[in-house]
């Protein structure tokens, strides 16, 4: 990915103007492979724009049951990653289950 993208590397402006006004409810220090990186929770008065949501993750049921994912370290995440340019968040959501799990969604 291009680093030059915000998101992508390198941050947006005006979400560091939103996030600078805001105090975070909780952080946490996490070790991923090979990084450290610290996160943070906000509660905002509206919404982010939705060009500051780079991933999408949803619950999907089948048969009264929770889909879990397993990753390469054992940890179990729910579907979902990155959005690509101009995708919805549905359209992210229903792509990254296909890839992660090999299934086609729809709505119930």
């Amino acid at each position: 990915m291009p680093a030059e993208r915000p998101g992508y590397g390198s941050r947006y402006p005006a979400l560091v103007d939103l996030l600078t006004a805001l105090r975070p409810v909780t952080t946490e220090r996490v070790r991923w492979p090979g990084h450290v990186l610290d996160v943070a929770a906000y509660l905002a008065p509206s919404p982010p724009l939705p060009e500051f949501v780079v991933s999408v993750r949803c619950v999907v049921g089948v048969a009264g049951r929770v889909v879990v994912c397993e990753t390469p370290d054992d940890t179990h995440v729910i579907p979902g990653g990155r959005r690509e340019p101009g995708e919805t968040f549905e359209a992210t959501a229903r792509r990254e289950v296909h890839e992660e799990t090999g299934w086609q969604t729809r709505r119930s």
